[in-house]
């Protein structure tokens, strides 16, 4: 889905300026990572709880406004 990176590039450097990111990728154990990161930092669960097969710009546009913290899954 290339027409996905540039809203994904336009809402990280607008929208998400301030939001810190952590981005987990690697072939196993991703998710209990992920997991583990976000307990730590007191933040939700994952909003996408599952790998998105590489989707970054997937992940970053369900990002929602005003989180200071997001740790995303990319695999």
């Amino acid at each position: 889905m290339p027409f996905l990176r540039p809203m994904a590039v336009g809402w990280r450097q607008g929208v998400l300026r301030r939001t810190g990111l952590a981005a987990v990728v690697g072939s196993l154990g991703k998710t209990t990572t992920v997991r583990c990161i976000a307990a730590a930092l007191g933040e939700p669960e994952p909003l996408l709880p599952f790998n998105q097969f590489g989707l970054l710009a997937l992940n970053l546009l369900a990002i929602r406004p005003g989180r200071k913290r997001a740790v995303l899954e990319v695999g």
